[in-house]
């Protein structure tokens, strides 16, 4: 939606994604025996939680299939605007959710609560900026790194709350993913609005904020550097004319009339006459 780093963004979703198939059963088995009975262990459900993490990955290839096999710009400004979309809902449905669940009790926690849910937001964001910037990456791909680092699924933490625990203890669980989220759209944006405004995104600083969000500088830039290309076969091409499109260059058909009309006058006129470009 900022315009950081798309590429290493979907990069660094699609691996951690990948692994996590591992390190979550890995994780829960480690704390939940740790903490709770081994009836705890056994009662979660294992199937929700790889479901989760396999509908992630199966996003994230089709994007990619669907990218390759289409080969256009056109459709890739397409799928971003409609990502972006979705990634809106997502917050919006995120805060309703937690604002209106009586179940996730969200008013009624103590300021410890408050604050050691936050905490790791916090640290996240701060350590991953702290990390890229000591990496030497690229302005957009610190901004990326961070987002990465604070943005986390808490749908997959709000099944494993559902999992574990009933009554009272469920309805605290279920306060943690949803109050972390609000935290982490909270801060996500306004580090994200403040890195725009420093010039730490692909996108003009001095832009209207709407139309930052409405668009993806990075695949317009990619569009720019490498439009789709046609071949031109003939013996007068340094006549056609071309006009740059979403989808690369196209020939501009006026100008291209009005050169035939004139050419058709000369030949009335005596004139040399001239066979006209052919395209492939």
């Amino acid at each position: 939606m900022f315009n950081a780093d798309l590429a290493l963004s979907v990069t660094m979703t699609g691996l951690s994604t990948i692994c996590s198939i591992f390190m979550l059963p890995f994780n829960l088995m480690v704390y939940a025996s740790r903490s709770y009975s081994s009836d705890v262990v056994q009662a979660l459900n294992w199937f929700g939680l790889i479901l989760s993490l396999v509908v992630v990955i199966s996003g994230i290839a089709a994007g990619i299939g669907c990218s390759a096999w289409q080969n256009s710009t056109r459709f890739n400004l397409m799928a971003n605007k409609a990502g972006n979309l979705a990634g809106v809902a997502l917050v919006l449905y995120s805060a309703l959710v937690s604002s209106t669940s009586e179940d996730a009790s969200l008013l009624s926690q103590d300021a410890k609560f408050y604050i050691g849910v936050a905490i790791p937001a916090i640290i996240g964001i701060g350590l991953a900026t702290y990390m890229g910037t000591r990496a030497q990456l690229e302005k957009p791909e610190r901004v990326s790194v961070a987002v990465e680092g604070c943005y986390q699924n808490t749908g997959i933490a709000t099944s494993v709350a559902i999992s574990m625990f009933q009554s009272d203890k469920l309805a605290k669980a279920l306060a943690v993913p949803l109050y972390y989220g609000v935290v982490e759209a909270v801060i996500l944006a306004i580090y994200c609005l403040i890195c725009w405004k420093v010039g730490w995104t692909k996108a003009p600083p001095n832009e209207n904020v709407c139309v930052v969000l409405a668009t993806s500088y990075e695949v317009e830039k990619s569009r720019i550097e490498s439009p789709n290309a046609i071949e031109v076969v003939g013996n007068d091409i340094e006549n056609m004319v071309f006009t740059q499109t979403q989808d690369g260059y196209k020939v501009d058909e006026d100008a291209l009339t009005e050169k035939s009309n004139a050419r058709r006058i000369a030949d009335e006129r005596g004139g040399n006459s001239s066979t006209l470009p052919e395209l492939t």
